[in-house]
């Protein structure tokens, strides 16, 4: 009998060419048979989650993930504001495509630094290049890491933080005719930066005790306590005398600006400043201008906001 050697039989090599063919560029279905992309899973799909992260308040660098790696980790330990800048994969370089999805457990604001801290090929590229904070309890971010940088990028988040802090006046406010600005009790707004620059809104309106042929109120945001100026307003008031008696002057300001140089993570604190400058003004009582939220809710109020 005549021997046949498998591959110098072209029938054997013709099926093998087609076996590797049909590997190499199949689609493979799970739960279907007639998968119609590379992967098409017909069922649902669930990614474990791996142990605790027990991070410390400040950064942490090289985070390490353990042996066995895992999509999804709880962030735990940190009773103030902390910092990622790097995380160590199940081995000395994370695979291309991996994802990882960190949740924020604790009820501290966690940044996830740009490019910094820890070893360079376990660093983080944030948006923008800027650190990327994450506030609210149980908020999420997704990286996935990409060999073309060697770093792990941001490419998904679920924040719970609100873009705007606001206070605004809750008790009627009086200043007299100091010549000077004064604080504005009960205005003094403080926020943490989640960006570099943040917008700056004041609006205001109120009236005056008594009746002005003519009046200067100026109203100012300043950092507290450096008392650097962010910016204000300068509001002229002529009110005349006239057949209806009328006894106070009514006046409205609003002001918005950017702040900008901050630092992403620090707290801020501004206030509101005012002063009150009557030129002339009749009616026996001492001048003074009013912001009465409480009493003449309708017509009186004062806001500042941050907005980022």
């Amino acid at each position: 009998m005549k021997e046949i050697t498998p591959f110098k039989n072209p029938h054997f090599c013709l099926f093998i060419f087609l076996l590797v063919n049909s590997i190499t560029f199949s689609q493979v279905g799970i739960n279907t048979v007639d998968p119609t992309t590379v992967l098409d899973v017909n069922g649902a799909i669930s990614l474990r989650t791996g142990g605790d992260l027990t991070l410390t308040n400040g950064n942490n660098n090289d985070i390490v993930l353990g042996a066995t790696p895992y999509s999804f980790y709880r962030v735990t330990g940190p009773t103030a504001a902390f910092s990622i800048g790097s995380i160590y994969p199940s081995s000395a370089v994370a695979a291309d495509g991996q994802i990882l999805i960190l949740e924020n457990n604790t009820t501290q604001t966690m940044t996830l630094r740009h490019n910094a801290g820890g070893t360079n090929i376990n660093r983080i590229l944030c948006p923008g290049g800027q650190n990327f904070t994450l506030s609210g309890q149980y908020a999420t971010v997704t990286l996935m890491y990409q060999t073309n940088h060697n770093r792990w990028v941001i490419i998904d988040k679920v924040d719970y933080s609100n873009p705007i802090d606001s206070i605004t006046l809750a008790a009627d406010f009086s200043l007299g005719a100091t010549g000077s600005f004064s604080d504005v009790t009960g205005m003094s707004l403080t926020f943490v930066a989640k960006k570099t620059s943040v917008m700056v809104m004041l609006s205001g309106s109120g009236d005056t005790n008594t009746q002005l042929a003519a009046g200067i109120i100026d109203f100012r945001v300043v950092n507290d306590p450096s008392g650097t100026v962010i910016g204000g307003t300068h509001e002229k008031l002529t009110t005349f005398d006239n057949a209806f008696g009328v006894l106070g002057a009514a006046w409205s300001v609003s002001f918005t600006k950017p702040l900008t140089g901050l630092t992403i993570g620090n707290s801020y604190t501004i206030k509101i400043q005012a002063l009150f400058d009557p030129i002339l003004s009749y009616v026996g009582l001492p001048p003074a201008l009013r912001i009465f939220p409480v009493t003449l809710s309708s017509d009186h109020h004062l806001t500042l906001s941050v907005i980022q």
